[in-house]
């Protein structure tokens, strides 16, 4: 559609709002913390408009049915509210391409639903919270195209459910933990265009299930080709492997 308008605090009167999705219009305007009230919501999408301003600290208090959030491609600013750490049916957050800064809370970590988290395009900054490791449900996971610094926590071992991983275009340092050899479903990875250094974990070769894995553009990585000849990957499966560090590029599929 093309609905203009702006979202309206009077809307908070409705108390059994389950389900409030307005998504692909020119709406404008703030989201209104005054939708504290909405303590049955499940699924919200507000994704691809031209609302603005933050995400509100009150929606912590009786949100904690939301499955659902979606904020994608609007004009939202400010920080990830930690008080939102009560959060814990969400299944998927998505707020891709918006201006978000800061961190991600620690505090998530009672998230304990959580399968798809999708934050790139933004400018967050510091670090991969280590306690995140608690979200073993994870399945999906891109923060790409920020300012996250620092080292790859080697906690997150414990995604085993993990199918796609991307972290790619950031300034993380440090090495690729070994310890990520546990995601055995892992399909999508992609590290590239950061400033990792030192060689590819040995214990990467039981990452079976692998079918695209990105690590173009880091500082030092080396030992990468016998690293990958030592990859016993099954046949079948289509493998799209990219290695540059300025000086080749190798691609190959089978």
């Amino acid at each position: 559609n093309s609905i203009w308008w702006s979202m309206e605090p009077s809307w908070s009167s409705w108390s059994n709002m389950y389900r409030f999705q307005i998504d692909d219009n020119t709406i404008d305007g703030v989201i209104p913390d005054t939708y504290t009230g909405w303590d049955s919501v499940i699924v919200f999408d507000i994704s691809n408009n031209a609302i603005t301003w933050s995400l509100p600290d009150s929606f912590s208090y009786r949100w904690d049915t939301i499955q659902y959030f979606k904020v994608d491609h609007t004009t939202i600013h400010g920080i990830l509210p930690a008080a939102w750490s009560g959060w814990t049916e969400v299944n998927a957050f998505l707020v891709n391409n918006n201006t978000i800064e800061w961190v991600l809370p620690e505090s998530w970590t009672g998230w304990s639903s959580i399968a798809n988290f999708w934050a790139h395009v933004n400018n967050l900054t510091w670090t991969l919270p280590d306690a995140w490791n608690v979200l073993t449900t994870m399945n999906t996971f891109n923060v790409s195209y920020n300012q996250i610094s620092w080292s790859l926590p080697s906690s997150w071992s414990a995604w085993s459910n993990l199918d796609y991983f991307n972290v790619s275009h950031n300034t993380l340092v440090s090495t690729l933990p070994g310890s990520f050899s546990t995601w055995s479903n892992i399909n999508y990875f992609d590290v590239s265009y950061n400033q990792l250094t030192w060689s590819l974990p040995a214990e990467f070769s039981g990452m079976n299930n692998i079918h695209r894995f990105y690590i173009s553009n880091n500082d030092n990585l080396s030992n990468v080709i016998f690293a990958l000849i030592c990859w016993k990957i099954p046949i079948q499966i289509l493998i799209i492997i990219t290695i540059k560090n300025d000086k080749f590029l190798y691609d190959f599929a089978t």
